[in-house]
């Protein structure tokens, strides 16, 4: 058989990669927590790791039972900012000899379960550590008090331990073996009744999220702010602020004494000014049988639940379907009252969702509004699945897009920014996240001429439009972009 070889292929550089889907329910929870780093944000990724390093439940934590319950109702991935109450202290122990002090790796009373012990060599030591109550522990051997060695002690411990951290007090002598396990003392968890200090801890933890320059938070709650009294709207317009900046969706958790239609409505009416199309409410509160109160039920803030709600239904889904309806179910929780049809009408109108209890499906949610959705208002941002999927394309386009800002401004690059542009949305269409037949009336990209301009050129900038569909409201949403691009008229 002959085989033609005459093929010629040339591979030809398009200048533009494909674009990827950015993340949608990577979930910021900050609160205070019974142990772990104190603000930094640290990301875990299931309810053990989250036992493991931040103590697990705590009966001062509204946050350790968000956490809980949004691992419960399908969340992937949290985002953990541990803040300090008041003024937590940090356990300590000096080991016999006065050479070492070792302290907890961070604040809180759980430091004071923490025992240590040395075994002595001739010219090294070992040192263990354990905690009680706690499988396992650390041994950390062949250690020594040299700074020039390998193995000197704090070197080793301090860039190895998740339990201590050991200070040379310079004595230079080498530690003993003293009489056994020694208890580190006098850790302390704070105090929490100073609202005005923890409402400032909460707004400061949201700046450690600036840290993560490659990742990227989609949705925040502060389950512990709802019952600042005063200091409430501080917090919430802290991170709304912050929410706007970053494209972030934020879950606002209502206080304890909101327990009626009425209520609410009072409530919606002295915080109007926290109306924002990156953020949501949802009424009732929700209760849970509490492991640390003899499995009584507890009052806890909805937010961790509808977060993992989210992260579920995106998973399952798509970001641009609405995390609400009979198949909504929220695991793990009963409500306090069972909404009427009329007070449903009544909490949607106020711009509030609705969760509810139905005989043949449980505890669900029922509403999909953003604090922007008030009938009043008519906004264009008034439902759920259309902004979070609008901060969904903004982010995927713009990450996708960086290879921009090496490119000359021109019909060249209008073409491959249409073209990169067209086949993500294309894709999405594919998989049934707009409304239309066909994509010409799902969506649009535009730039060209009439989006760039030439003083924009000059200035090396390239405009984009992108419009689109979804199922709700039918009309076209409308993005537009800027970026920078390589070429800048001198």
């Amino acid at each position: 058989m002959h085989v033609a070889r005459d093929l010629h292929v040339e591979e030809i550089r398009s200048g533009s990669g494909g674009i990827t889907a950015a993340s949608t329910a990577e979930t910021a929870i900050i609160d205070y927590f019974a142990r772990g780093p104190m603000n930094q944000a640290v990301r875990v990724t299931s309810y053990r790791e989250f036992e493991s390093s931040f103590g697990g439940l705590h009966p001062w934590s509204e946050g350790s039972y968000a956490v809980r319950q949004y691992f419960l109702n399908g969340g992937e991935a949290a985002w953990l900012v541990r803040v300090p109450a008041g003024d937590p202290r940090t356990a300590t122990v000096l080991l016999t000899g006065g050479s070492l002090t070792v302290t907890a790796a961070n604040p809180g009373g759980w430091g004071n379960n923490l025992q240590v012990c040395v075994t002595a060599g001739d010219s090294e030591f070992i040192l263990s550590v354990r905690e009680h109550g706690v499988a396992g522990g650390e041994v950390f051997a062949g250690l020594t008090m040299n700074p020039a060695s390998p193995q000197y002690a704090i070197r080793v411990v301090n860039e190895s331990s998740q339990l201590i951290r050991l200070t040379d007090e310079g004595s230079g002598e080498f530690p003993s073996a003293g009489d056994g396990w020694q208890s580190l003392q006098d850790g302390s968890d704070g105090d929490l009744s100073d609202s005005s200090s923890f409402a400032a801890a909460l707004r400061n933890g949201i700046c450690a999220l600036d840290a993560l320059t490659q990742s990227h938070v989609d949705l925040m709650c502060f389950p512990s702010a709802p019952e600042l009294g005063a200091h409430t709207a501080s917090v919430y317009s802290d991170a709304i602020a912050y929410c706007e900046q970053f494209g972030i969706f934020l879950i606002v958790d209502l206080p304890k004494s909101v327990a009626l239609v009425d209520d609410l409505a009072a409530w919606i009416a002295e915080n109007d000014g926290l109306r924002n199309k990156n953020a949501a409410v949802y009424f009732p509160r929700t209760l849970v049988v509490d492991p640390l109160g003899n499995g009584e039920l507890r009052n806890i803030a909805c937010s961790g639940s509808v977060l993992g709600l989210y992260a579920r239904t995106d998973a399952a889904r798509g970001v641009w379907r609405a995390p609400s309806g009979t198949d909504a179910l929220l695991v793990g929780v009963t409500l306090p009252s069972r909404l009427t049809d009329r007070e449903n009408a009544a909490v949607s109108s106020l711009g509030v969702n609705a969760l509810r209890t139905f005989p043949s499906s449980g505890p669900v949610s029922w509403g999909s509004r953003t604090l922007e959705g008030a009938d009043l208002l008519a906004s264009e941002w008034r439902y759920i699945p259309v902004r979070r999927m609008a901060l969904f394309l903004e982010r995927s386009l713009n990450e996708g897009s960086s290879w921009i800002m090496f490119e000359s401004n021109g019909e060249a690059l209008w073409s491959k920014i249409r073209l990169s542009f067209r086949k993500f949305l294309g894709d999405l269409f594919l998989q049934g996240a707009f409304e239309g037949t066909t994509p010409r009336d799902a969506f649009f990209v535009k730039c060209d001429s009439e989006t760039t301009s030439q003083a924009d050129i000059d200035a090396g900038i390239v405009n984009i439009v992108v419009g689109f569909a979804p199922s709700k409201p039918a009309e076209f949403v409308v993005i537009r972009m800027q970026r920078i691009t390589g070429e800048v008229a001198a």
